[in-house]
């Protein structure tokens, strides 16, 4: 484990101040959620990003639904690829317009650069389960964007809220 020498105190309340910088090395946000364990002496804290939780089962979904439509199927949290057809994009960051797209909550088309200068066609459609934005499925194709495309994109989301719901 790192040792960075921060220091901090807890208040009468528990709380304690993750530091700024460590905040911004891990892209945690104020709305971010925590997971906290223990282990040993050690108090582990976490980003907790559900849907890594969940990425063998959509790695499944991605397969089967790949199946179906003659497109790259591409599951992300808000930063990163956490299951894909094409093993070669996971865990790769999202481009920021990508993101913004994502963050406004509605199925959009885009066309330009997914991630680490790959420029794709795609339809994006935000993951939203109880409220929470959770990430994204996004579906890529040469061709035009049709209603296949985005009916798979509907049910690929469908199954994944289930999973995470429950």
């Amino acid at each position: 484990m790192e040792k960075n020498g921060i220091v901090r105190k807890i208040d009468e309340l528990g709380r304690i101040v993750i530091p700024k910088e460590i905040r911004r090395s891990l892209n945690i946000k104020s709305s971010d959620d925590i997971e906290i364990s223990y282990s040993d002496n050690n108090i582990i804290l976490r980003k907790y990003e559900r849907l890594l939780n969940l990425s063998e089962a959509a790695q499944k979904y991605v397969n089967i639904f790949s199946k179906l439509i003659n497109c790259d199927i591409i599951v992300c949290d808000l930063d990163r690829v956490v299951a894909c057809l094409n093993n070669n994009y996971l865990n790769m960051e999202i481009n920021t317009n990508v993101i913004n797209l994502i963050r406004e909550r509605k199925a959009s088309i885009y066309e330009g650069e997914l991630f680490g200068g790959v420029s794709l066609k795609c339809f994006i459609l935000p993951l939203i389960v109880d409220t929470d934005l959770i990430g994204a499925s996004i579906l890529c194709s040469k061709n035009d964007i049709n209603d296949d495309v985005k009916i798979i994109a509907f049910a690929l989301n469908a199954l994944l809220s289930d999973l995470i719901y429950w």
